[in-house]
């Protein structure tokens, strides 16, 4: 037997909306538009396409009268 050096970097799904939610409400709407940016710029625009999706719902969901 020999020892031997591993380094292990499980993945994980980590869930985007209640972030975003934490984002818009603690820093504000600029910090959910650079995180889909950066997003877009790390995964691609696919990846940034849900993203983009729940942002516009979210703000049409605020623009509504009670």
């Amino acid at each position: 037997m020999t020892p031997y050096y591993v380094e292990w970097q499980p993945t994980r799904v980590n869930d985007r909306e209640p972030f975003m939610e934490g984002l818009l409400r603690d820093v504000g709407p600029s910090a959910v538009e650079e995180y889909i940016a950066a997003v877009a710029h790390t995964q691609g625009d696919g990846s940034a396409s849900a993203l983009r999706t729940w942002w516009a719902l979210r703000q049409a969901q605020d623009e509504r009268p009670d």
